[in-house]
Parts: structure tokens; sequence; C-alpha cells
């Protein structure tokens, strides 16, 4: 192939991708509201603007030395609340978001060679960076443990409950997890980013599904269940420097947990790191769509993770 060749097709491919997140986002804005995309996804100028000028007065008057920030990793399940989290945190001055759009830290989602990220961190004069590698989230450990930035990186596991976020989910990508999960059954799909990592059992069970029975929610769900189980197939349970947080736990009392979570992270505590979140109680109405033997693995992983989550709440403010 030709050098024109190569160049011609890469502008093909960049043009089509162009083409599939217009279409994307269109029916995104037209399925679930113009005015909550601008939200979910931080386009509001009103909010950006003085966000702007305050991060870079902080930079000015308060900034650190190279070397100084330090490295937060938000990681976890799709919709999972990490866009709240991220908003949130975006909030302080301090602190540098590189959110996975970023083409500073990421490549079509997923974080690039640990070397350049330590480099950006390093360079940051912020007190924290905070990066939010989802789709790398089985990556985890290791980036903690092989980062090797000045300061100790830290990390936040973000997840809900399985029936809020399989609507949310399918909501967004409604075919994506069953594609996947069809792909995988079929031999396609070993080195795709959803399976990586995923222990034995995992993949037994997903093996042992009837995939063409399942509705979409059922693959969500199913998602759901493997990818979190990740937490304590990696042993992040047993680490201190990492954060499980739940969504729903945090919106019940969103100052009481950002209070946690600037703890965690020896940052000041500011009401404007919560202000877009209203705090919300109750229980969520069961998902009916998904599979009974699914759902039911499903709950029991989450009685785990509610367990763990409240037991770090209770060392962190101890």
């Amino acid at each position: 192939m030709s050098r024109n060749d190569l160049r011609s097709r890469i502008s093909l491919n960049s043009a089509r991708r162009v083409v599939f997140l217009a279409r994307r986002t269109v029916r995104w804005g037209t399925s679930q509201g113009w005015a909550r995309l601008i939200e979910e996804h931080d386009l509001n100028p009103t909010v950006r603007i003085p966000r702007l000028i305050r991060s870079r007065s902080w930079v000015r008057h308060h900034g650190g030395t190279p070397g100084s920030a330090v490295p937060l990793f938000l990681v976890g399940v799709q919709r999972s609340g990490t866009n709240m989290l991220t908003h949130g945190f975006d909030a302080a001055p301090q602190v540098e978001v590189l959110n996975e759009g970023s083409r500073r830290a990421f490549t079509d989602f997923r974080i690039k060679d640990l070397n350049q990220i330590r480099r950006l961190v390093d360079a940051s004069p912020r007190s924290v960076v905070l990066l939010k590698p989802l789709c790398d989230s089985h990556r985890i450990d290791e980036m903690l443990d092989s980062l090797g930035t000045h300061t100790t990186p830290r990390a936040i596991w973000a997840w809900r409950g399985v029936d809020a976020r399989v609507r949310s989910a399918v909501a967004k990508f409604p075919t994506s997890n069953i594609r996947i999960l069809r792909q995988f059954i079929a031999g396609e799909a070993e080195n795709h980013w959803q399976m990586q990592r995923l222990s034995q059992a995992s993949l037994d069970f997903i093996r042992s599904l009837d995939v063409d029975r399942l509705s979409p929610e059922s693959g969500a769900a199913v998602f759901w269940y493997v990818r979190n189980r990740l937490y304590f197939e990696l042993g992040l349970d047993k680490r201190d420097d990492v954060m499980p947080v739940g969504y729903e736990c945090f919106v019940s009392d969103p100052e009481t947990w950002m209070r946690q979570l600037t703890g965690f992270l020896d940052l000041d505590y500011d009401p404007r790191l919560t202000a877009h979140v209203k705090p919300t109680a109750g229980t969520v109405k069961p998902n009916t769509l998904i599979d009974p033997q699914i759902r039911e693995r499903c709950l029991g992983l989450q009685a785990a993770l509610e367990h763990v989550t409240v037991l770090r709440r209770g060392a962190q403010a101890g």
C-alpha cells in the first residue's frame, strides 16, 4: 500500500468516525433530552467558563512545583455515576481533570502508555490529577503499582446498583453488551477490553449462557457482574489506596461522601464539589427484564460491594 493510499484510508476512517459520533450524539440528545446530554457531558459554558477562570487563578496563586500532584484514577463500570464524580472534582481548582475524551491522556477512550501519563502528572502544578480510564479498569492494579510518579497514586472504584445501572446502560448503548457477548461466544472478542483479565469463573459463566435468548438488559447485567467482580478478584478490597464509592450511597448524602473523598485525597472540602448533586433516597424498582438467575448473581455481588463500601467508609472516618 502506498503512502497516499494509507493517508486516504486514515482520512476515510476518521470521517466515518466523525459521522458515527455525530449520529450517536443526535440519538442520545433526541432520546434522553439535550439538556441532560449537555449536563452529563459538561458542555454548559455558564459552568465551564467560571470554573476555568477559578482554575487558572488557583494555579497562578497557589500552583505547586512539578512532581507534587497526586494521580487519581476513577475506574469501575460505565454508567455508574463517574460523570457525577468527575464534574464534582472539576469544581475544585486544585484538581486537574483528564477525562476519557482527553487527547492528552487517552486514545479512543483507552489510557495512553503509563510513561506518558507519568510525565503528564509530574508536570502538573495542581494538587491532584484525575484520570478516568473506565475501559482500562481491569488494569488499575498495574496503574497504581507501576505508574512511578513522585507521589503515591490513588483510585476510586465507582459502582452502582445493578437495576439502575442496567437501565442507564441500555438507554445509552442499547445492544452493545449483547453484541460483545455474541462475539465472545463465537471466539471473536477475546481481545476486547470488556473481556480483559476476567477470571476463569467469569469466562465460564459467560460461556454457560444462551446469549441468543438474553435481553439487552440481561446482557448489561452480565457485564455489570463480571466487571465489578474485578474489584474483589484483583484484591482491590484489601488496598488502602482504593476507595469504593456506591452511587446510591453518594446521592443519598452527597456532602458526607464528598468529605470522605476529599479526606482520602488530602483536599479541603468545598460545597461547590456537590452543588450539582440533588440528594435522593429510596429503593430502585427491580428490573424484571433481567434474567432471574443472572440477577441473583448480581444481587449477591451488590451486597458484597455494599458491605465493603460501608466498612471502608467507617475505616476512613476513623
